[in-house]
């Protein structure tokens, strides 16, 4: 199962629901460049909370810029390994 946007303000939710259910999956469409999107170091934090492995990026085009949504991205302290799976390498595994 993938939760859309990070479940739009439930991010605590699905990382506790990925901890339980291995097979949960989440995307971080609209969760980028917002006024109510969580911080940088929260989004991090929650990608890890609910596992690098289960993250897609998404940009939810045309609801958003993806020129933003993907500067945003890359300004995220991801490793370059997270970033790799995040943004293509989690896809490709699917």
């Amino acid at each position: 199962m993938q939760i859309a946007h990070l479940s739009r303000g439930g991010e605590e939710e699905v990382a506790a629901l990925a901890t339980r259910y291995p097979e949960v999956h989440a995307d971080l469409a609209q969760r980028l460049t917002g006024p109510s999107d969580p911080t940088a170091s929260r989004l991090v934090e929650t990608i890890r909370s609910i596992g690098v492995d289960r993250v897609v990026y998404g940009a939810n085009y045309p609801l958003t810029d993806m020129a933003a949504s993907a500067v945003a991205f890359e300004a995220l302290a991801l490793s370059g390994e997270e970033r790799a799976l995040v943004s293509h390498g989690n896809a490709e595994a699917s």
